[in-house]
C-alpha cells in the first residue's frame, strides 16, 4: 500500500512539475506587427534573401498546412513575436556568410490560392526587410518590425 501512495505522489508531482510555468530559451526576438486588414504570414532565411530565392510556401499536406499557419500567420493589426537566438548565432560565428536575417512577408490568401508554380513564378512578396547584426545591436536585440501596406487596395 505505501509503494502505491509513493507511485501516486511522484506521478503528481511529476505532472505539477511538468506543467509549472516555463523559462523562455530564446533571449533575442524580433516583433513583427501587421498594421493592415488582411492575414499575413511570413518567411524568414539567414543565408540567402527571400526576394533571390522564389519558391512555393505551402506546405504539401494538410498537418505541415496547419503547423505552418500556426507558426508564421499574423492576424490583421496585432503581432507575433520571434525568438532569434539561433540566427544571432550564425550571424555572429559566420559573418562572413551570414550577414542579415531575411523576412519576407506575403498575404495569406496568396498562398492559399496561388498555386505554387505561379506563386514561384510571380513570387507575391509584398515586403522584405533584411536585418544585420548591427542593426540588432542598436536596438538591443528587440527590433520591431512594421508592415503597412503601400495602398490599401492590394
Amino acid at each position: 500500500m505505501k509503494k502505491y501512495k509513493f507511485l501516486f505522489l511522484f506521478i503528481i508531482l511529476f505532472f505539477f512539475y511538468s506543467s509549472s510555468c516555463r523559462k523562455e530559451i530564446d533571449r533575442y526576438f524580433i516583433t513583427i506587427k501587421n498594421n493592415s486588414d488582411k492575414e499575413i504570414v511570413f518567411r524568414w532565411a539567414t543565408v540567402h534573401y527571400i526576394s533571390q530565392t522564389p519558391s512555393c510556401l505551402k506546405p504539401p499536406t494538410r498537418r505541415e498546412y496547419n503547423d505552418f499557419i500556426y507558426d508564421k500567420l499574423i492576424k490583421p493589426n496585432s503581432s507575433k513575436k520571434l525568438g532569434i537566438d539561433f540566427a544571432i548565432e550564425l550571424l555572429q560565428k559566420y559573418p562572413d556568410n551570414v550577414t542579415a536575417i531575411s523576412i519576407g512577408i506575403y498575404y495569406r490568401e496568396d498562398v492559399d490560392v496561388v498555386p505554387c508554380d505561379e506563386f514561384k513564378h510571380t513570387h507575391p512578396l509584398k515586403k522584405e526587410w533584411n536585418v544585420t547584426l548591427a542593426d540588432l545591436e542598436a536596438a538591443n536585440f528587440e527590433l520591431v518590425l512594421v508592415y503597412t501596406p503601400e495602398t490599401q487596395e492590394e
